[in-house]
Parts: structure tokens; C-alpha cells; sequence
């Protein structure tokens, strides 16, 4: 089943039950797959990151997952920034399909750096990106050069813009919901599955 912005929350209730979590260990499974080994007051779960363009989504899994022999590039900058760090915070943006995590690491002179990891889990576009405490992207799992993407660019350096509000209510401030009108073009959150559900429930 596709994630959506409702599924997402629901996701992100159920992390933020976990908190505060400590990162132990950061490996990839696949090219599109991060794992985190967390740990908080009572146990350690895997915190999985998938950004596959069908099966994209966040979850602690119990399955057991290995890591690949060699580490990628990017899980070598998020070992450097992320482990043993603490995950503070997790929020969703809006309705939509992206959640971030607040970071915070000390280092070895005591400092506190502050990072936000954010999940956007949209599709094919579905990306994992590390930002420092000044908006300014560190890296990202899938780089989107200026050339290929004018409206958003992804890759080092550049400075962090979440996806342009499309204007949708949020379902939740609404007392009643129209059927003639697209649900999936007027309320945010909803994909054209979960409408074909809410049709069928208020038509039967």
C-alpha cells in the first residue's frame, strides 16, 4: 500500500512514542534502503529508511537485516555526523510525505551540533537528506543537481526548501467533506486510494 500523508502520521505518532533515541549504528541494506540502530531507556529496534519509488517508507522492522560489505559515501557521512547522537524530535511536514528528525550530537570538545534528517517519502522523488544547523543541505542520499531540477536543488551546500505548498486544506479542520469535489486536489494527506475508501464508505 502507497504511503500517504495520513498513513505518515499515523507512522509518526507511533515513533515519537519511542523517544528520546539514541543512534548506536547507521548501515545500508540496498541503494535505496538506510537502517539505524537505536536505542532508548528500554530496548533497541532498526529503524529502517527506504526510499524505494514503490515501497518508500519508515518503520522499526524486526526482520533481520545486514548490512552491505562496503559502505556507501553517504552512510559514511551520516556515521560521522549521526552516531551516537540523540533523536530528539520527529515531526511531519504539514500532511505531506516528508517527516525530519532532530538530531543532536556532541562532540569531542562537548559543543552541541544541531541536524535535521528528513525523510520524503514521495515516490519515485523519495529521499533521505542531512541538514546542519544553518538550513544548509550536508548531503543526501539521491543529489539533484541545479541542471536537472530549477525549482529544487539537492546536493551540498545548498540550502534545504521543503516542497511548495500546493494549497490543500488539512482534512481535519473540515466539518464535511464534498464528493463532487477531487479529494486527492483539495485535501491534503489524501492519496487516490485512501479516496476511493472515504467514497465508498459515505456512499454505502
Amino acid at each position: 500500500m502507497a504511503v500517504d500523508g495520513l498513513i505518515l502520521r499515523h507512522a509518526c505518532l507511533e515513533l515519537q512514542k519511542s523517544l528520546p533515541l539514541k543512534i548506536q549504528r547507521i548501515f545500508h541494506i540496498s541503494d535505496n534502503e538506510l537502517v539505524l540502530i537505536v536505542r532508548n531507556n528500554k530496548e533497541k529496534h532498526q529503524l529502517l529508511l527506504s526510499t524505494h519509488s514503490v515501497h518508500n517508507r519508515i518503520q522499526f522492522s524486526k526482520r533481520e537485516l545486514v548490512a552491505a560489505q562496503e559502505p556507501s559515501s553517504f552512510v559514511m557521512l551520516l556515521r560521522k555526523h549521526c552516531e551516537d547522537a540523540i533523536i530528539t524530535q520527529i515531526h511531519q511536514i504539514r500532511l505531506d510525505r516528508i517527516l525530519f528528525l532532530d538530531i543532536q550530537k556532541r562532540d569531542d570538545l562537548g559543543d552541541i551540533h544541531n541536524y535535521k534528517l528528513y525523510v520524503e517519502l514521495m515516490g519515485k522523488y523519495a529521499n533521505v537528506i542531512l541538514v546542519d544547523e544553518n538550513n544548509k543541505i550536508v548531503d543526501a542520499l539521491k543529489r539533484i543537481p541545479p541542471y536537472e531540477n530549477n525549482s529544487r536543488t539537492i546536493q551540498s551546500g545548498a540550502l534545504y526548501e521543503i516542497p511548495k505548498d500546493k494549497d490543500k486544506l488539512n482534512p481535519f479542520d473540515q466539518t464535511q467533506i464534498n464528493l463532487s469535489d477531487n479529494l486527492t486536489q483539495t485535501l491534503d494527506g489524501i492519496s487516490p486510494l485512501l479516496e476511493k475508501e472515504i467514497r465508498f464508505r459515505m456512499e454505502n
